[in-house]
């Protein structure tokens, strides 16, 4: 029979993501194949962005230190309800300013402190060839190039190039020798992969991370020059694309592989959503008559009554208050100064454009406008950033899986929105291709937009704590994968097309999937407190 071989992808998107993926790798864990084994033992590719790196890095270093995986995801759960990250670094960004320049650098001995312990990287690479998981890819940006960045731990490919063996840890590029590479922090890479615009800088390889500061490397940091890494989910926040490469990589060795594939099935489990909210824009309305010239003449008034009003203090009035107007008049000088500067700097910048006819419009508009000039631009960037450009990436990404009709019967989305109402499962309810035992509780609906409701952080509130908003994702991702399972598992039963042994074995697996998804729909959580409690 072929050994089995499963990918997963675990996308970015803060502790949301890292939650919902933890329920999702805890429910493969508890699905037991029909050989007695459980089904993540047969997930051998993992690829990671952002806050899926998270779970990943954790889990990953559990399985390569043969930590018990019950016991692994407890204490992942534990950390990430118990510890604020953000809050600590920046406590000991304000401590350690003198030395760390960065708010990232400072992330990562956060990381180090409460996840990681040390642990580098060599530990994954020593056990890549031990370990169900034979291809691990977090993932990160490189600033520098525009490209993707990963830590690549690769089981060997014998018929692959020399010096490209075991993967490519970073890209072609910016390439890292594995000397250097097994001595990178796990904290380190999750830095990478989990910095994103806007709430931070970028980590820069390699004079931020700890090897550089090693005799033995000097050499090496001599001779490289400094790239720039942010967060993975720049470039594929659902970390397909190390997915695809990986399979032209276990190709060179298994040249029989089933019509070109050799990963039997894709579980992309990803929080993001493609939807967004309507632009709006609200505009200020504050300073409607102060232009930049009222302003100076404003300044230039108050300054001359100011000084009139010290002199005559100075003369009939007593020194307290002459001294405050005098430090008044002071301020109001400076005040003139800095405004008149500041056209200066303007009309100088209008003289090298088409604008510098306009010079004497430019001093007529308002601060009023000027805010809201500035305001959406903001909005719009942020907007651009952290939707648009996301959203359009994502249906790119998805668009490589689902119009390659190598992947018909071979993937699956595990999307955290799913099953709250108003979801397209309803469009199928109605049609009567969705069964009606798959449609979801009211209970399961309701957990599931309380799940996905969740902000971008990388924290949990005392709010989203006391409302037991971690329990409920985790609880999200554990339904979400039985459902999905479930829906795959109908449809290989409608067509056999581009399948093999392994899907036989997952078919195997829809008593214990329809059993648990009864439990499910009844209560969301009795996986959740059978497994973290």
């Amino acid at each position: 029979m072929k050994t089995p071989e499963i990918a997963i992808c675990l996308s970015g998107g803060g502790y949301r993501a890292a939650t919902f993926h933890l329920g999702t790798l805890s429910y493969l864990h508890h699905l037991h194949l029909d050989n007695g084994d459980n089904f993540l033992n047969i997930v051998n590719t993992m690829s990671t962005i952002s806050g899926g790196t998270i779970t990943g890095l954790w889990c990953m270093m559990s399985l390569c230190k043969g930590i018990d995986e019950d016991e692994a995801f407890k204490n992942l759960y534990q950390i990430l309800i118990a510890e604020d990250i953000p809050v600590t670094a920046l406590k000991e960004f304000v401590q350690n300013q003198k030395t760390v320049h960065s708010l990232i650098k400072q992330m990562a001995e956060v990381y180090d402190e409460k996840f990681f312990k040390g642990e580098c990287f060599k530990l994954f690479l020593d056990n890549i060839d031990k370990v169900h998981v034979h291809h691990f890819s977090a993932n990160g940006t490189d600033f520098s190039n525009g490209l993707a960045f990963r830590y690549q731990a690769t089981q060997e490919i014998k018929n692959a190039g020399k010096g490209s063996r075991h993967g490519i840890i970073g890209n072609y590029q910016n390439q890292i020798p594995e000397k250097i590479a097994t001595q990178i922090r796990l904290a380190e890479i999750l830095a990478t992969s989990s910095c994103f615009p806007g709430g931070f800088e970028p980590l820069i390889f390699p004079t931020d991370f700890k090897l550089a500061t090693k005799k033995e490397n000097q050499e090496y940091i001599a001779a490289t020059t400094p790239i720039g890494l942010m967060d993975g989910g720049i470039v594929d926040n659902q970390g397909v694309g190390p997915i695809t490469l990986a399979e032209k990589q276990m190709e060179l060795d298994n040249k029989n592989s089933s019509n070109g594939n050799s990963i039997d099935l894709i579980i992309i489990s990803d929080v993001a959503s493609p939807y967004m909210a309507p632009y709006e824009y609200k505009p200020a309305n504050i300073f409607t008559k102060l232009s930049l010239k009222k302003l100076t003449h404003l300044g230039y008034g108050l300054t001359t009554l100011l000084c009139m009003a010290t002199i005559i203090t100075a003369i009939f009035g007593s020194a307290f208050w002459t001294g405050v107007l005098f430090a008044l008049s002071c301020i109001s000088i400076i005040h003139s100064g800095v405004i008149r500067y500041i056209i200066y700097r303007v009309n100088k910048g209008l003289d090298a454009t088409p604008l510098s006819k306009c010079k004497n419009e430019v001093k007529h508009v308002t601060l009023n406008s000027v805010i809201n000039l500035v305001k959406s631009r903001v909005s719009c960037m942020l907007i651009l950033a952290n939707s648009v450009f996301l959203k359009h990436i994502r249906r790119l990404t998805y668009s490589t899986i689902y119009k390659d009709d190598k992947w018909k019967n071979r993937r699956i989305m595990n999307a955290i929105y799913e099953l709250r109402d108003h979801e397209k499962w309803e469009e199928y309810a109605k049609s009567g291709t969705l069964p009606k035992n798959l449609i979801p509780s009211n209970a399961i609906q309701k957990n599931s937009r309380k799940a996905a409701n969740m902000a971008t952080t990388l924290w949990f509130t005392d709010k989203d704590k006391a409302s037991g908003t971690p329990e409920a994702i985790i609880a999200a991702g554990q339904y979400n994968i039985c459902w999905n399972l479930l829906v795959y598992i109908k449809k290989l039963k409608e067509s056999i097309e581009n399948t093999n042994e392994t899907h036989q074995l997952i078919l195997k697996c829809e008593q214990q999937l329809l059993d648990d998804w009864e439990k499910f729909q009844k209560n969301p959580m009795w996986l959740f407190n059978d497994q973290m409690k």
